[in-house]
């Protein structure tokens, strides 16, 4: 089999996002991905970037790790829409492509979705896949003393959609700035006019930031599904500071309740406080090497590494039945792929402004 990838963003062409060296490596970002190629290739498949095959017919599936109307009109008008697999993994907090009405219109021009779901996972238009994460664990040189109380980095990002975790997150940042305005303070993108007093710019570095700190907020992007665990809570893990997680129901079935705190186990954000600020060294050393046991056991499992994700790739590609087929996302008829691109074009511009709304 030959894969080729669309990435979402055009600085990981070229191979790039399968380079370990490159420098858009940030933090590990790219070593998942190189991990993923060399399973691949290892298993006697192929796997490149979109960008590197000249001749797009020896592709078996493209997979695209976002929405790309240019490369989905391209393949459409080359009649290879049945080699089409939709990869973004953002819950449709972000992407509200990504919730189960906005699926119902991918599945009109996507014939695969992948996805951390496990709830629709069919293996006939569902398949499982996972968020890789390089687990590489970063030095800390600060003493339990010399540490600030609690810190949050994120950015500044809003939604309408059910369960987001955005507006809580600014909630508890509003209530630490005021509580603890010289034990908290919050970094990120997007948050240079908000107002928030505790707000001290983008980190040079997430790990250099965290050292300095003993508990973080990690909040993931949307609460009330399983599945979804993301580097907010790992980057806590390996990065030597006590996460607060608020986010996948299924979190314990990944990382042990001893290395964590529960936001659910509090039932105000002063009873989070209370509890944080009497922890002392002892407990606090326990939490950290909870979470170094964690990780080793993350990775033997390796239920977040780049190889598990190559896995399910191939077992995708040994499950899908393809057929050849474009549909009018206006009709739902299903058309020849000979279509005229201006039209092509439109129906997919139609969708964007349609569904994915804000979303872009």
């Amino acid at each position: 089999m030959k894969f080729a990838v669309v990435p979402w963003a055009e600085r990981f062409n070229n191979n790039e996002l399968f380079n370990a060296q490159s420098d858009t490596n940030k933090n590990g970002l790219t070593e998942p991905y190189a991990d993923m190629k060399e399973y691949i290739e290892k298993a006697g498949h192929e796997i490149n970037t979109v960008d590197m095959y000249h001749d797009l017919s020896e592709v078996d599936f493209f997979l695209f790790f976002d929405w790309f109307e240019d490369w989905m009109d391209t393949l459409i008008q080359l009649g290879y829409s049945n080699k089409m697999v939709y990869c973004n993994a953002e819950p449709a907090t972000v992407r509200k492509i990504n919730s189960p009405e906005g699926y119902k219109e991918v599945c009109k021009f996507f014939p695969y979705i992948m996805t951390w779901n496990k709830d629709i996972v069919d293996n006939k238009t569902f398949f499982y896949r996972t968020i890789p994460y390089n687990f590489a664990v970063h030095s800390d040189t600060v003493s339990f003393s010399n540490k600030k109380l609690l810190t949050s980095i994120s950015a500044n990002k809003k939604s309408d959609y059910p369960n987001e975790l955005y507006t809580e997150r600014e909630r508890l940042i509003s209530f630490f700035e005021t509580k603890i305005p010289d034990q908290f303070d919050m970094y990120g993108v997007g948050w240079e006019n908000s107002g928030h007093s505790s707000y001290k710019g983008r980190p040079t570095s997430k790990f250099d930031t965290y050292r300095n700190y003993r508990f973080a907020l990690a909040f993931e992007n949307t609460r009330g599904v399983k599945g979804y665990v993301t580097e907010k809570i790992f980057d806590c893990l390996t990065g030597n500071i006590v996460p607060v997680y608020f986010g996948a129901e299924d979190i314990c079935d990944y990382v042990s309740k001893d290395c964590f705190i529960d936001y659910r186990d509090y039932g105000s954000p002063q009873e989070l406080l209370d509890y944080i600020i009497s922890v002392d060294e002892e407990k606090y050393n326990s939490y950290l090497a909870a979470a170094k046991e964690n990780v080793k056991r993350l990775k033997g499992r390796g239920d977040f590494s780049g190889a598990r994700y190559g896995q399910n790739v191939i077992d995708m590609s040994s499950k899908a039945i393809k057929t050849d087929f474009v549909v009018d996302s206006e009709t739902g008829k299903v058309l020849h792929a000979s279509v005229r691109r201006s039209r092509v074009k439109k129906r997919i511009k139609s969708f964007i402004k349609r569904v994915l709304g804000d979303a872009q």
